[in-house]
């Protein structure tokens, strides 16, 4: 708001008063019913609004400018640091499922093995001797 609009805002309000306070004194004598249904006077000042000019305006648009920019660089350099996590993340992951999937498998082929001795002695047809690369004798 400018500062004319300010002023003459507060000299309707100074005008409305001097009208209100000039009534007949006829017209201020109210009954204590009235006067309870009524509001309050509320008084109203008015204070020039402060509008900064155009070259304060210009530096505060291109400071913003730079902090957004520098804003958009920063997300810029976390999308690709995560991406590189995501990348070195998922590799280890993946050479870790390789690895224990590896280790699955040997696992699974020895317990084959030693169940397959394990009934050839059940059923008597092989000797204790037979076992080969038992390590717990």
């Amino acid at each position: 708001m400018s500062l004319r609009k300010s002023l003459m805002m507060a000299a309707a309000a100074a005008v409305a008063a001097v009208l209100v306070a000039a009534r007949p004194a006829s017209a201020q004598t109210e009954t204590q019913a009235d006067s309870a249904r009524r509001l309050a006077p509320v008084i109203v000042t008015a204070t020039p609004a402060t509008t900064p000019d155009g070259r304060e305006i210009t530096r505060e648009n291109r400071r913003f400018a730079r902090e957004l920019s520098a804003y958009d660089r920063r997300i810029g350099q976390l999308e690709n640091h995560l991406e590189r996590l995501k990348t070195v993340v998922s590799d280890s992951l993946t050479a870790e499922a390789a690895r224990l999937d590896r280790a699955v498998a040997e696992t699974r082929a020895r317990r084959l093995e030693l169940e397959a001795r394990l009934r050839k002695l059940e059923t008597g047809r092989g000797a204790p001797d037979d076992v080969k690369g038992d390590d717990n004798r």
